[in-house]
């Protein structure tokens, strides 16, 4: 039961966390974003190439050249300047969408009469320069362009397979630069950083879709482009499933083709820096204090890292950092070649690991302790963390492995706790019921291994002890109900204690009767000594009690034991409603062990055993072959021992002991003459021996009305 119940509880796990694996919900998502901050960590590099700069709008700019905005003009010197210093590519991390206001209030006083932003659009007109837009995000596709849309757009994106636009991010609004600029710049690219549930950018969108034919590239892919003179390209799956595979720059002159793997949506995972990217300020740039072999060959991001002006995001690793730091993260990554790739088909692989590895916890952990199964499991989830460490550092695969080792852990916590459950409720229950039944050591035993016994009802060899004390009846009439409850309580506890110390049952304390067993509800070896054992010990006990018990309550106390071997039914019996059980056993074995201790009256001895339990121990014990009999309601005959005393390995057996038995094989033979001769041997060596005196007076009753011709030497009892 306690197997199948963690077995069911592991499988629920299991299931659940494939569920919540494939429908991938906000809880999934922040556990594998740990997981992935936690996985960059391990190769977070400085800054790679040399070909990025960002040219700063920093505190020390707004200081010296006041608020932002500044005139379009400032803007003008920045491109001229950076142009006639050689850069491969300005790319503005800044949308200018409305017109200089500040121009047009000078204008408007009489103060100047210089359109800035014409200014602004001449010097966009020879310069490699990248102006940024906006593009608010929707979850659907627009199936058109608005009617009064009429911003400047020039597409450089060719696209390859099966093209899907509504695979990339959707926009439904976009903030353009004003035509004036649009048509003199080199390109047009969105700033948009798209940072996850949690605030925090990990990826960011190479291309997104405006309409159903217009794809506007990031600012940072197309400062790639025109630095590199190349042309842009989407390439989708051939078969139109996975979506976008990668993004390529490629420039036929030069046989340049590099692709930039993306994940189905055309983002990219960003490999962020340890470092920050080298920036000069732009006021510097602008009063001509740069060196313009600073500036000569790069790719020159303008943004701003003055706190006021917000443009901050959080990354894993930067609580604010610049959004323009972001775009060159990008341009870094792909001109290092360090680009991290989530590959498509890692959530299958993903997917099956989680589901064999939960197989094999499930089963390691129902199958073992807790203990055993702990270290496996644990060198487990290190080996998938460190196989993803090889991954991301060989081939810059981002696996994260965070979630499949925590739904392990969970399902070992379960099934551990279901199981720990479960034997906290056996051992409570074999407390309960066996808790004053068995040795300390016995239950100690039970308790730590509930498996080694059923309390259903099963077949097993056991012996079984039956004891009372002579003539109790006439005793409990004669004594007061308190000294009786004394005395019984005074004779039971020794009694019990000797049961217990031979690792036996104490089944019932019924009146001055006690039933025990041995070899049920647990296994004894050796049951049927234990209980011989157990039996001669009481009987010793009992006699150095005597006289104590005699002197305080008058009586002088013996006992009779009978003791069987053989197979009992065992098990929890009792009543469903109301619940009523007790551990028990039933059998013919329990019913012959309680007729052997009611024969010991006929006999006159102490202990009697059956024949099944002589076999067992008649090499270390003293027994003697009392009688061949057959109880009441049985018609075969089994010999019945008396149980005498322990024997040492070299000691001979007693003549009066083979007298007896002499006399008893005589009288089976119907030589009554010869064993009449044995028996009285056996008085003379023993006076006044119960058993022989007995079968002296057989003889006369055989030689008066002998037994009939099929006779084999057994009496038959008419008493249980």
């Amino acid at each position: 039961m306690r197997r199948w119940l963690s077995i069911a509880v592991g499988l629920l796990v299991l299931a659940a966390a494939l569920v919540l694996y494939w429908l991938d919900p906000p809880v999934v998502q922040a556990l594998n974003n740990m997981g992935h901050d936690a996985l960059l960590s391990r190769i977070r590099k400085p800054v790679q190439s040399d070909a990025v700069l960002i040219l700063d709008i920093d505190e020390k700019s707004l200081a010296e050249r006041g608020q932002w905005p500044w005139p379009r003009s400032d803007m003008a010197t920045l491109v001229k300047q950076l142009t006639d210093a050689g850069a491969a590519a300005i790319a503005f991390d800044i949308i200018f969408s409305e017109p200089d206001r500040i121009a047009i209030g000078l204008i408007k006083a009489g103060v100047a009469s210089a359109d800035f932003d014409l200014l602004f659009s001449e010097s966009l007109k020879d310069s490699p320069t990248v102006l940024g837009c906006f593009l608010e995000l929707s979850k659907a596709a627009l199936p058109e362009l608005p009617p009064e849309e009429n911003s400047f757009y020039r597409g450089h994106i060719f696209e390859k397979g099966v093209s899907d636009h509504n695979r990339m991010l959707q926009s439904e609004n976009l903030l353009s630069p004003l035509e004036l600029l649009s048509r003199k710049a080199a390109g047009i690219a969105f700033v948009n950083t798209v940072p996850e549930r949690d605030r925090i950018i990990r990826k960011t969108p190479l291309v997104i879709a405006y309409g159903p034919s217009r794809i506007y590239p990031a600012l940072g892919l197309e400062a790639l482009r025109i630095a590199s003179r190349a042309r842009l390209g989407v390439f989708y799956d051939t078969n139109g499933v996975e979506g976008i595979i990668d993004v390529h720059l490629q420039d036929r002159s030069s046989k340049l083709d590099l692709a930039i793997p993306t994940d189905e949506n055309g983002r990219m995972v960003l490999n962020f820096r340890t470092t920050r990217f080298p920036r000069i300020s732009a006021t510097d740039l602008i009063e001509g204090r740069v060196d313009p072999e600073a500036i000569q060959g790069r790719i020159v991001f303008v943004g701003t890292s003055a706190a006021a002006l917000g443009d901050l995001v959080a990354t894993p690793y930067d609580h604010e950092l610049p959004g323009v730091e972001v775009h060159a993260t990008l341009v870094d990554n792909v001109l290092a070649d360090d680009i991290l790739v989530s590959p498509r088909w890692m959530g299958y692989v993903t997917l099956l690991g989680l589901l064999i590895g939960g197989i094999v916890v499930l089963l390691l952990t129902t199958a073992t302790s807790a203990l055993l199964s702990l270290p496996v499991i644990v060198f487990s989830c290190i080996g998938s963390v460190l196989l993803s460490v090889v991954a991301l550092h060989a081939k810059h695969w981002v696996t994260p492995p965070v979630f499949p080792v925590l739904v392990w852990l969970v399902i070992y916590l379960a099934i551990t706790i279901i199981k720990y459950w479960m034997e906290e409720r056996a051992r409570h229950r074999v407390r309960n019921m066996f808790g004053t039944m068995v040795s300390p050591s016995v239950l100690q035993y039970l308790e730590t291994t509930p498996g080694s016994f059923s309390l259903r009802g099963h077949k097993a060899e056991a012996s079984i002890l039956f004891a009372d004390l002579m003539g109790f009846t006439s005793i409990s009439e004669q004594l007061p109900p308190e000294e009786l409850s004394s005395l019984l309580n005074q004779f039971h506890g020794p009694m019990t204690r000797v049961v217990m110390d031979h690792d036996g049952y104490i089944d019932k304390l019924q009146g001055d009767a006690v039933m025990a067993e041995w070899g049920v509800p647990f296994a004894v070896e050796d049951h049927a000594l234990s209980a011989c054992h157990a039996a001669l010990d009481q009987q010793q006990v009992l006699a150095e009690m005597r006289p104590v018990l005699k002197e305080a309550y008058g009586f002088e106390l013996h006992m009779r034991t009978g003791i069987n071997s053989g197979v009992v039914t065992a098990g929890n019996m009792g009543s469903e409603d109301p619940p009523r059980f007790q551990y028990t056993v039933l059998g013919d074995a329990v019913n012959q062990a309680s007729r052997l201790e009611g024969a010991t009256r006929i006999y006159g001895v102490k202990i009697l055993i059956g024949e099944s339990t002589a076999r067992e121990v008649r090499d270390q014990l003293l027994l003697r072959q009392v009688d061949r009999v057959c109880f009441k309601g049985k018609s075969a005959p089994t010999d019945i021992y008396e149980l005498i005393r322990k024997r040492t390995d070299d000691e001979s057996i007693p003549l009066w002991i083979s007298a007896y038995e002499e006399g008893l094989v005589r009288m089976q033979k119907r030589d009554f003459d010869k064993a009449e001769v044995a028996f009285r041997h056996v008085l003379d060596l023993c006076p006044d021996d119960p058993p022989a005196l007995l079968m002296l007076d057989r003889l006369s009753l055989y030689r008066k009305s002998p037994p009939p011709g099929d006779w084999q030497g057994e009496f038959v009892l008419t008493t249980k």
